[in-house]
């Protein structure tokens, strides 16, 4: 029988687990030749660092993670200078943490030292519009409602891409490790398909940019497939219709919805602000209307 911790504990845990596994990711040599499955070795660790009894244990759990990736090489490239304001990894203070032991911390900051800018093969480049590729495929025979580890590679792999590529990292409402923490128990006790699809979408939001977009079955099921004759604006604390197509008879220009299905559109506007997407209010409230008005009918 494996040793039970708190979840607060393993919550805990999987953030320094999400940070790590991202780190040597896109730092090490063996992982980016493709000599190691990354993905393998964090599914197969997390049972392991779940039921560790206590923060030696789990330590040494880490280790020998760290370790199953290999020697790194040093690279022949050059680092280059990045003035403060443009680097969104300036910050490595996490590997210092008091949680992590010496001998992670210095096996950490030796492969921070080894580092070199070196091609990858979980990274490309598209060649039309140059755009940064990621190549991380589905994992195995993927559910809708996949197993415990395989939700944190989701939200491990969706993280790090963000924490190490994504420019606007430091210009986002919140911090970019908070949203980490809120996540992990989010996606982690996801009890079902429907919990899980939506706290991914919940995730997907929180770059506050307009392009983000998460898309799944379950999802669409959830929300809905079927949009009405006519769409809105928010104004002035309330949903007015902006635009009506000739078939509906009854809905006109500037008329205002009270309710959706017998309930208040406030109120469904502040369960539902939490899946809308944008940049700025004018572009969540854009898409927040959208998502209020999908339905099954």
């Amino acid at each position: 029988t494996l040793a039970q911790v708190p979840d607060s504990i393993y919550h805990q845990r999987l953030y320094h687990l999400c940070k790590i596994w991202g780190f040597v990711k896109y730092h090490h040599s063996e992982i980016a030749n493709g000599n190691v499955n990354w993905d393998d070795e964090l599914i197969n660790r997390i049972p392991g660092i779940k039921s560790a009894p206590n923060n030696q244990a789990f330590n040494d759990s880490l280790l020998l993670f760290i370790n199953s990736a290999g020697e790194t090489s040093i690279g022949e490239g050059e680092i280059p200078e990045v003035p403060d304001s443009l680097n969104l990894i300036k910050d490595w203070t996490w590997m210092s943490d008091e949680v992590l032991s010496m001998e992670v911390q210095d096996k950490l900051n030796y492969i921070k030292e080894q580092f070199r800018p070196m091609l990858h093969v979980k990274i490309g480049q598209d060649s039309i519009s140059k755009k940064t590729i990621f190549k991380d495929h589905g994992y195995n025979n993927i559910s809708y409602y996949p197993e415990e580890e395989v939700r944190a590679l989701a939200l491990y792999r969706y993280w790090n891409c963000i924490n190490y590529y994504f420019p606007y990292k430091l210009i986002m409402d919140k911090k970019w490790d908070t949203t980490l923490v809120e996540s992990i128990p989010n996606i982690i006790q996801a009890a079902n398909k429907d919990e899980y699809h939506l706290a991914i979408k919940e995730l997907s939001v929180k770059i506050n940019d307009s392009h983000s977009y998460m898309e799944s079955a379950v999802y669409r099921r959830i929300r809905g497939i079927i949009y009405t004759t006519f769409s809105t604006k928010y104004i002035d604390g309330q949903m007015v219709v902006d635009k009506v197509l000739e078939i509906e008879e009854n809905i006109k220009f500037g008329d205002i919805v009270l309710e959706v299905d017998n309930v208040n559109t406030q109120l469904l506007r502040d369960s539902l602000l939490r899946y809308a997407s944008g940049s700025n209010n004018i572009s969540v409230e854009t898409d927040l209307s959208n998502i209020l008005l999908w339905g099954q009918e």
